[in-house]
């Protein structure tokens, strides 16, 4: 509880700085959020990677990863 009150007695002294720097925080997000609204949202390209797999487990789930991993990427022999 100390460690509370003392916290409390430190806000209250320096209220007004915090809320400087809350205001200055909130305003720089708000301008890059507005100034990064022009570029399109949609210019990610997905791309295969070729990647090589050995599945010497044999398992159920080696074979769910081997089938998984094929589907997204080129799978070399």
């Amino acid at each position: 509880m100390q460690v509370f009150k003392a916290f409390c007695l430190i806000s209250r002294k320096n209220y007004g700085n915090i809320v400087i720097y809350l205001m200055i925080f909130i305003g720089i997000t708000t301008a890059m959020t507005l100034s990064y609204q022009d570029y399109p949202a949609a210019s990610f390209t997905q791309t295969k990677v070729r990647v090589m797999v050995d599945n010497k487990d044999n398992g159920v789930l080696g074979a769910a990863l081997e089938k998984y991993l094929q589907e997204k990427n080129q799978v070399l022999e």
